[in-house]
């Protein structure tokens, strides 16, 4: 199963979250290290972003990555209708998923995209 993570949502929380602060895409832009185009890209959703650069500009704009993440996939938002064991399994993946890599992150998304799979078939049977 391949998941689609919509950037577009992620960049419209940096983006508020910018706005709220009084800041300029240029000056963050530039805190962060890259052009003005390419933190506009990443703002609106046109560019995919790491999980490292998340985490960094989760930082920056004083967000958690967690509230940054949630909404990303439309897996992890049918998630919070699943049953509350269903709910758990994805506290702790998200939890694990924040202390590693991004390649394990990716594998991490992968298992939880199974629950999800198994747990929808059941619920439909």
């Amino acid at each position: 199963m391949n998941s689609k993570i919509d950037y577009r949502r992620i960049g419209r929380h940096f983006r508020t979250a910018r706005q709220k602060l009084n800041l300029k895409q240029k000056d963050v832009a530039e805190l962060i290290g890259v052009s003005d185009k390419t933190y506009s890209n990443m703002e609106r959703g046109a560019q995919e972003l790491s999980l490292y650069r998340i985490i960094q500009l989760c930082q920056l704009l004083r967000l958690k990555p967690g509230y940054v993440l949630d909404d990303c996939n439309d897996e992890l938002l049918a998630l919070e209708t699943l049953p509350e064991t269903a709910c758990e399994a994805k506290s702790q993946l998200m939890l694990l998923s924040s202390k590693c890599s991004d390649e394990t992150a990716q594998l991490l998304n992968t298992i939880d995209q199974l629950i999800y799979t198994a747990l929808e078939s059941k619920r439909q049977k």
